[in-house]
């Protein structure tokens, strides 16, 4: 199981980054941006995601939670309805669902912890799942992981779609709506820039890899849009160059290959993610290209060597076991071929 990593890739369908958020707290936000950088957008078998319960109370916020009485707020999540807009016969349509649809809580044994599950709605798995005829955009999920406010998180994906522009202007009262800034106070511009944009804004800069301003457009004395100038911070243009690894150019089937058939391609998948992450953290003079074949290597050395056929007791969750071994520190290491990388030949 992982721990909350920064270095995931999320990719967001366009229909996603322009839904609109009236209800989804900031911890909620923080909690979709994670189920994304988790999922393989190229593979909809992916789509049920697992969280400790520590990682969820983090993400949403929340101390005084357990297992024993967190079932509230996983109905407040739940339930939370997103608006998708589009076209049908040729003229603007819109229609509500709710993300995702089922959520469990078990306790794992492996683990020792209890675990939350949670799988996106079947009706939108276009939504999550078909980046190629939608658009969408891509980042890091560290640049939106520690964000306090949910319009930063909103914000950050529009400027994202908005990026190649260089500058976008927009009408305040849209602006209001795709932020989810609907409550009546906002409705004075003062309100809306001091408690939700200026925030935003300061949280955008502080944390993420882009740089914003704003300029307010009047007509006669009336503010009537927002003119964004969005750019990237020179420290992150490389590391975007860089950034060539997708999650999912190699799916699960390809990452299981070399261990036994009591780890699902799904599970296979899951685990090289988690790699990938800790080769990023640990060792990132490995070209991002690379990560792939080391994370699956890696994976089929720690798999012979921890889960030989003859292993009694065989684990109940082979999976789990294997992370509960690869995630200690520097673990991966001693499974790491010395062909990657200079920092493991030196």
């Amino acid at each position: 199981m992982s721990e909350l990593k920064s270095g995931y890739l999320v990719e967001k369908s366009k229909r996603l980054v322009w839904a609109r958020f009236n209800h989804y707290t900031a911890g909620e936000m923080r909690l979709l941006e994670t189920y994304l950088s988790r999922i393989n957008p190229r593979d909809p078998e992916s789509s049920r995601v697992q969280f400790t319960l520590a990682e969820y109370k983090e993400l949403l916020g929340l101390s005084n939670i357990d297992a024993r009485n967190i079932k509230p707020q996983l109905d407040h999540f739940l339930g939370n309805v997103v608006t998708i807009e589009g076209t049908k016969n040729g003229a603007p349509a819109w229609a509500k669902y709710v993300l995702f649809t089922t959520a469990t809580c078990d306790f794992f044994p492996d683990l020792g912890q209890y675990v939350i599950t949670i799988s996106c709605n079947p009706d939108l798995r276009s939504v999550f799942f078909n980046l190629a005829e939608d658009g969408y955009i891509r980042y890091r999920l560290r640049y939106t992981k520690d964000m306090k406010s949910q319009y930063s998180i909103r914000l950050y994906g529009m400027l994202r779609d908005w990026l190649p522009k260089g500058a976008y202007t927009v009408p305040i009262d849209r602006l209001r709506d795709e932020l989810g800034a609907t409550d009546s106070s906002y409705k004075r511009l003062d309100n809306f820039t001091r408690r939700a944009l200026d925030p935003a804004v300061k949280e955008i800069n502080g944390l993420s890899d882009l740089k914003v301003t704003y300029t307010k457009i009047k007509k006669g004395r009336s503010v009537t849009d927002i003119c964004f100038k969005i750019k990237l911070k020179p420290s992150q243009k490389t590391i975007e160059a860089q950034a060539k690894e997708v999650p999912g150019e190699h799916g699960g089937e390809w990452f299981a290959e070399g261990m036994g058939a009591d780890i699902s391609p799904e599970s296979a998948w899951k685990l090289a993610l988690l790699v990938k992450d800790k080769l990023a953290d640990l060792h990132p003079d490995i070209p991002a290209d690379q990560h792939d074949n080391a994370a699956r290597e890696i994976l089929q050395r720690a798999y012979a060597a921890l889960l030989p056929a003859d292993k009694e007791p065989a684990p109940e969750n082979p999976a789990g076991y294997l992370w509960s071994v690869l995630c200690r520190g520097a673990a991966i290491d001693e499974y790491l071929p010395v062909t990657y990388g200079k920092g493991l030949l030196g």
